[in-house]
């Protein structure tokens, strides 16, 4: 997964992408009044993973479609940066480790205590 992160960084499609949405949507930081609204409703739609899949193929990065994996873990990292964008740096940090199994273990062990 994280080969395929870089890839996409390294070719800015990532990037491009995510700032092609943000500018498209700038209303969604009024449909999302929280971050665990944001976290909890947004998806991205077929249509945006048709806009993220030209992106990528315009760039040459990929000439396939992504696993299930794939798009579930890409969906979480352009929802962590939109949350950035939308929001702050704590809201791209609890939704970027919301998967993390030693992060979320972590928090755990602290609440417990």
């Amino acid at each position: 997964m994280f080969a395929l992160i870089d890839k996409l960084t390294k070719h800015n499609s990532f990037e491009k992408f995510v700032y092609k949405y943000f500018i498209s949507n700038k209303n969604l930081k009024t449909q999302y009044k929280t971050v665990d609204e944001f976290t909890k409703y947004f998806a991205l739609t077929d249509n945006d993973w048709n806009a993220f899949n030209t992106i990528t193929k315009t760039d040459n990065v990929i000439n396939t479609s992504f696993s299930k994996v794939e798009k579930s873990n890409l969906e979480l990292k352009i929802k962590a940066v939109l949350a950035r964008l939308y929001f702050n740096d704590e809201a791209f940090y609890k939704i970027n480790n919301s998967t993390d199994t030693v992060v979320i273990k972590a928090i755990n062990t602290l609440n417990s205590n």
